[in-house]
C-alpha cells in the first residue's frame, strides 16, 4: 500500500512537469512577446524571471522559482500567489465553495440514485428521472441567471456582489452541483439495479438473507465505479465555480483566473493550469484510496 502511494507520488510528479511544460508552451504561444503583457516590471523582474530570454530559459527558471512558491509576476506586477492565491482568502473561500458543494452533492446524489433504483419504475422514479433530464438540459450558467432573477425581483435581495456571502453558501452549492447531483443519481441508480439482479443477491435473498444486509453489500459493489470516477467529478465542480464566479462576482479563486484568461495574464493563466492539473491528480488519489477502503477484495501491489 505504501509502496503503491509512493509510486503514484512519483508519477503525479511526472505528470506535473508535463503539465507545466505545455502550459508554459501556451503561454509562450500567445501573440507578441511575454513583456507585452507585463505591463508593471522591473529590470530585476526581467533577469529574475528571463523575460527576455528563449523559452527554454524562461521555462528553466520559472521552474526553478515555482520549488520556492514563486509562480512570476501578474500583468500589474503583484505576484501571482496574490493575486490567485492569498489577496482577499481567495482560497479560503473556493475551499469552503468545494466542500460544502461535495458534502451536499454527493450524499444526496447517492440516496436518490439508491431510491430510486429501490422502486423502479414507481412514480418517486419517474419523477427522478424527468428532473434529472431536464436538469442535463439546463445550463448551469442559465440556473444560475434564472435563481438570481428569483431572488432579485421576487425577494429584492441582490445575491451578487464583490464578497463572499455566507447567506447565499446555498445558492453557490445549488448552481455548482446540480450537474454533479443529476450525474451521480443517474450513475448509482443504474449500477445498483444491475447489482441487485446478479446471481448472489438472489442467492442471498433465497437463503433468506435480511433486505438491508444484502443492500448494505449491493450499495458498496454499486458504489464503486462513482468513486474510481471522483477525480474527474472534481475539476466538473470547478467549472461550475467559474460560471458561479463570473455571475454572482464572488471573490474566489476562479473569477481571478477567469479575469486572467480576459488580462491575457501570462504567468497566471500558467500558474492556474498547473493548480487545476494538481487537483485532478490528488482527485484521481484520493479515488483509488476510497475505493480501496470500500471494497476489501480490491488489492494494490507493494
Amino acid at each position: 500500500m505504501v509502496g503503491y502511494i509512493l509510486r503514484r507520488i512519483f508519477y503525479m510528479i511526472l505528470m506535473l512537469l508535463l503539465i507545466s511544460f505545455i502550459a508554459f508552451a501556451i503561454i509562450q504561444a500567445m501573440p507578441g512577446s511575454i513583456l507585452d503583457y507585463i505591463h508593471i516590471y522591473s529590470e530585476e523582474d526581467v533577469k529574475t524571471y528571463g523575460l527576455n530570454q528563449p523559452f527554454l530559459v524562461q521555462y528553466g527558471k520559472w521552474l526553478s522559482r515555482l520549488l520556492h512558491l514563486d509562480f512570476g509576476i501578474a500583468g500589474n506586477g503583484m505576484p501571482v500567489s496574490a493575486v490567485l492565491f492569498t489577496e482577499g482568502a481567495k482560497w479560503f473561500y473556493s475551499l469552503i465553495i468545494i466542500c460544502a458543494t461535495m458534502l451536499f452533492a454527493w450524499p444526496l446524489g447517492i440516496a436518490i440514485g439508491i431510491c430510486s433504483a429501490l422502486w423502479q419504475n414507481s412514480l418517486w422514479d419517474r419523477i427522478a428521472l424527468f428532473i434529472s433530464v431536464f436538469g442535463i438540459a439546463l445550463p448551469n450558467f442559465l440556473l444560475a441567471l434564472f435563481l438570481s432573477w428569483i431572488l432579485y425581483r421576487g425577494l429584492g435581495i441582490p445575491p451578487v456582489g464583490n464578497k463572499f456571502q455566507l447567506e447565499f453558501l446555498w445558492l453557490y452549492i445549488l448552481v455548482i452541483g446540480s450537474a454533479s447531483i443529476i450525474s451521480i443519481m443517474r450513475h448509482m441508480r443504474s449500477n445498483l439495479i444491475d447489482v441487485l439482479t446478479t446471481d448472489y443477491i438472489r442467492t442471498a435473498r433465497a437463503k433468506g438473507l435480511r433486505e438491508h444486509v444484502i443492500l448494505k453489500h449491493g450499495v458498496r459493489n454499486a458504489i464503486n465505479p462513482l468513486i474510481s470516477m471522483l477525480g474527474f467529478y472534481i475539476p466538473t465542480l470547478f467549472e461550475g465555480m467559474i460560471v458561479a464566479a463570473a455571475i454572482f462576482n464572488i471573490p474566489i479563486i476562479e473569477r481571478a483566473y477567469l479575469e486572467a484568461f480576459k488580462n491575457q495574464d501570462p504567468y497566471v493563466i500558467a500558474t492556474g493550469l498547473l493548480f487545476f492539473g494538481i487537483i485532478l491528480l490528488a482527485g484521481n488519489l484520493l479515488a483509488d484510496l476510497l475505493l480501496l477502503m470500500n471494497d476489501p477484495r480490491i488489492r494494490y501491489e507493494g
